[in-house]
């Protein structure tokens, strides 16, 4: 855990969820699967860049002035969003700049990505628009492919300002408040 919020977290419906994490109410311990898992999407994500550099985009993946990927900060630092590139050229729209982000999925996620989109995942859509926001673009581009058969789903997306504007006033209560705020439910089984 860090004193930083990611940009997908920002999706989460319960901001009680985000004081905690911001807290370090508790710590992920993740045991070696998902740790493979976690490095199956960084392979992934190095192929999906191949894949857009082989079909003309130009794609960059790191910021000149860090040597770092590029990353968008809010509320003085604690929320953060660090993008998988900046892509132009892209088929349809060669000079307008896309954020990039580049995930994989399994079938289940896959099946729900592929009849509703990005809007399937609240996480995703957080981090694709708080990515555009901070890199003061208004296009992005959502490439995603499958675990399992190697499918693939990519999105142009654009800005929806409004949308950020709501997603930047739920961390502010959680990096600000001193007391947890309500949760989304005071049923302690629902999880």
């Amino acid at each position: 855990h860090s004193w930083r919020l990611g940009a997908s977290s920002i999706g989460e419906e319960c901001v009680r969820a985000l004081w905690y994490k911001i807290h370090w109410a508790a710590l992920d311990r993740f045991q070696g699967r998902m740790l493979r898992l976690f490095d199956h999407g960084d392979v992934e994500e190095e192929r999906i860049v191949a894949d857009l550099r082989r079909i003309g985009c130009v794609v960059r993946e790191k910021d000149p002035a860090t040597n770092w990927q590029y990353m968008a900060e809010w509320l003085d630092g604690h929320v953060v969003c660090f993008l998988d590139g900046l892509v132009t050229n892209v088929p349809g729209a060669p000079k307008k700049l896309h954020t990039l982000e580049a995930k994989s999925a399994n079938d289940k996620n896959w099946r729900k990505l592929k009849k509703e989109g990005l809007e399937s995942h609240a996480k995703y859509k957080a981090q694709v628009h708080l990515g555009m926001d901070g890199m003061g673009t208004d296009r992005a581009l959502f490439f995603v492919t499958n675990k399992n058969d190697d499918d693939l789903h990519v999105e142009r997306v654009e800005l929806d300002r409004p949308y950020v504007q709501s997603l930047l006033g739920r961390p502010e209560l959680a990096v600000r408040g001193k007391m947890p705020p309500p949760g989304i439910s005071e049923d302690p089984t629902h999880w």
